[in-house]
């Protein structure tokens, strides 16, 4: 948030205070169902903006994991607001979740190279080595975003 400036001549004036500002987002907020008073004051955000700011300013931040709110505030438009950044953290995955997906993975990578040495008059044998590259942290694209993640491993087996 910040003050709104406007040109006077040469000189900028402010046309709406930043208390003006914040309470009408704050009006605007409890319009939409969302308490202001969750937000949490970033300090470390103002200090790091602060030498581009010629204006009275305050950064703030939700958490929440509820999507439809989120959106609100997204598309939430009020004079002297914008949203600076919005950031998705992704789930953990348990180590039991990371080996069930290895797993299923193996299985699948089993299944192709079946048909592989089917189609060579081979058979598979036992696996030889495989390679996890998978970790417990997620990752989150800023583009073309999806609920799913791969998940791969490299399984090389004995071709008989």
């Amino acid at each position: 948030m910040q003050q709104i400036m406007v040109y006077d001549g040469q000189v900028e004036v402010e046309a709406t205070s930043l208390e003006d500002v914040t309470r009408n987002y704050i009006k605007k907020l409890d319009e939409a169902g969302i308490d202001f008073s969750r937000f949490r004051r970033n300090t470390y955000y103002e200090l790091a903006m602060s030498y581009g700011q010629n204006r009275e300013t305050a950064y703030y931040y939700l958490k929440t994991t509820n999507k439809d709110e989120a959106r609100k505030i997204i598309n939430l438009k009020a004079s002297g607001v914008s949203v600076a950044s919005s950031e998705v953290e992704p789930k953990k995955l348990t180590d039991k979740e990371l080996a069930a997906l290895s797993t299923k993975a193996i299985e699948n990578a089993r299944e192709k190279a079946e048909l592989i040495a089917k189609k060579l008059n081979k058979t598979i044998g036992k696996i030889v080595s495989i390679s996890d590259q998978n970790t417990n942290t997620q990752y989150i694209q800023s583009y073309g975003t999806t609920s799913l993640q791969p998940h791969s491993v490299t399984v090389a087996f004995e071709l008989k």
